[in-house]
């Protein structure tokens, strides 16, 4: 099975829980010159081309990392999928021990799939490439002159900050994987009529007085459906349902629009007031 050029960053089975009556999903990237708003499929949304495939060594192109990302998105959508109806029926999802697994692996690792997850990363990967150099030839052996001299080509060093790009992508994880674990999950719904949540491509929307997870007074809140959220709460075992009123909507869809660089919504009307446009 060949993989698709076009890497979804957030999945479209995610997407498909905030599509209008049309089938579409508003998105607006806050660097378009033009502020446009434009309706468009989850298979078009939320995607850029090859992000998580690189050229290895010997010339072949790997995009094991969107492989296994697809094969981790089939598990993840059932869960989300209970979560959401869950919530709907006001109740809390009741997650065995692995459903749970699955949910704070997801929740991590979507939250740095987006293009611009590393880009501190990236600015700093020419400044860093001497240290670099100086560690490898000490630990393993010298540099051919080749090699020095390939270090000094363009196409080299995009090839080479591409591959720690998506290393930095799909790698660790499980400290935070396991702070997760010793936390429970409050599930928050939307009953107000008309108003919606925010998808973006950002942080969480992170509530409390450190913002550190391991503080269970943190709020992490994550929309997977236009009508419902999800956080880490209270300790491990432990759910709660919850709805959430007017302005605690607006506080969380504020901190998703202020930490994403795109975001979608079932309405244009929720992106226009955020952007201002």
């Amino acid at each position: 099975m060949s993989t698709p050029i076009w890497h979804h960053y957030i999945p479209q089975f995610l997407q498909r829980n905030f599509l209008d009556e049309r089938g579409k999903i508003h998105v607006f990237e806050k660097g378009d010159p033009n502020r446009r708003i434009r309706a468009m499929s989850p298979k078009s949304a939320f995607a850029s081309e090859g992000l998580n495939t690189f050229r290895a060594s010997d010339g072949t192109s790997n995009s094991d990392l969107e492989v296994w990302y697809s094969k981790f998105e089939s598990k993840a959508a059932l869960v989300v999928r209970k979560i959401v109806l869950a919530a709907e029926a006001g109740r809390a999802p009741r997650l065995s021990a692995e459903e749970k697994n699955l949910w704070d692996n997801f929740l991590y690792h979507q939250q740095k799939r987006a293009p611009n997850a590393f880009d501190r990363y990236a600015k700093d990967f020419e400044k860093d490439l001497p240290g670099f150099i100086e560690w490898f030839e000490r630990e393993h052996r010298p540099l051919t002159e080749k090699e020095r001299n390939d270090f000094q080509k363009p196409e080299v060093l995009e090839m080479l900050r591409q591959r720690a790009m998506v290393s930095a992508r799909g790698m660790g994880g499980q400290e935070v994987v396991n702070i997760l674990g010793r936390r429970g999950i409050a599930v928050g719904v939307i009953t107000a009529p008309n108003r919606s949540f925010l998808l973006g491509d950002g942080d969480w929307a992170r509530l409390g007085e450190t913002g550190r997870l391991t503080d269970q007074k943190t709020e992490l809140w994550t929309p997977i459906a236009h009508n419902v959220a999800v956080s880490p709460w209270g300790r491990e075992g432990q759910e709660r349902a919850i709805s959430l009123d007017m302005n605690q909507v607006r506080t969380i869809n504020c901190l998703i629009y202020e930490n994403s660089n795109v975001v979608g919504a079932r309405s244009p009307l929720l992106i226009r007031s955020l952007a201002g446009i």
